[in-house]
């Protein structure tokens, strides 16, 4: 839209009534639908697209694309339709193909769109807090170091040797150095305990674990 206006100030609804007029000749002459790419501004996609509203007012079908900067999971949903109800939501990830090579030797790539499950998708509406974030990426890295084992089999575990566990003491005393905070305890325990209420994470036995499928280890 930006380019489209070439300079425009698309605040002005004379400048934006220009360009829908523009748009709709386009659309007449070649018997076809215009598509406009905008933004949201500053507020996110809550406060809906920048400019002037007769846009939007003007738009057919208007579809807002979002990204869960955690799980990468992208969504596509109907936030306008004419005459036809509207807040249908599709989920979906990129995968990155190679097409092939360019003259230098270097992988030219693309992607392409795949859907995601109904497990994965409720993985993006859990909204964690900053330490709750922090947390996790406690226990990411002492997983990495190899810190903590594997879950053995039997009540109150996992299937056994699905789950990468740590000791409790190990995962607290890891996120006590990653915080500076003047209640340490009383921040560990908010993060541990809405992990848990989330579903993120899971305990048993003085032993952390990640709960979601994707965490099962050899990739199950």
């Amino acid at each position: 839209l930006s380019r489209a206006m070439a300079g425009g100030n698309e605040n002005a609804p004379e400048a934006m009534t220009s360009y829908i007029s523009n748009s709709d000749s386009l659309a007449i002459h070649g018997q076809c639908s215009v598509l406009t790419v905008h933004h949201s501004g500053k507020a996110g996609n809550e406060a809906g697209a920048r400019g002037h509203s007769s846009l939007r007012a003007a738009t057919s079908t208007e579809i807002e694309l979002d990204v869960d900067e955690t799980t990468g999971i992208r969504f596509a949903r109907a936030t306008k339709q004419r005459d036809i109800a509207t807040n249908k939501e599709f989920a979906f990830e990129l995968q990155s193909v190679e097409l092939g090579k360019d003259e230098d030797g270097d992988p030219v790539t693309s992607c392409h769109i795949l859907p995601v499950s109904e497990e994965r998708k409720a993985e993006a509406k859990v909204k964690l807090s900053p330490n709750e974030k922090l947390l996790m990426e406690c226990f990411t890295q002492l997983w990495g170091e190899q810190i903590g084992k594997e879950n053995p089999s039997g009540a109150g575990w996992p299937q056994g040797g699905t789950r990468w566990c740590i000791a409790e003491d190990d995962l607290k005393e890891h996120y006590y150095g990653k915080t500076n905070t003047g209640n340490q305890r009383q921040s560990y325990k908010r993060a541990r305990d809405g992990l848990l209420n989330k579903g993120e994470m899971a305990i048993n036995d003085g032993f952390l674990w990640l709960a979601r499928n994707k965490h099962k280890l050899g990739g199950v």
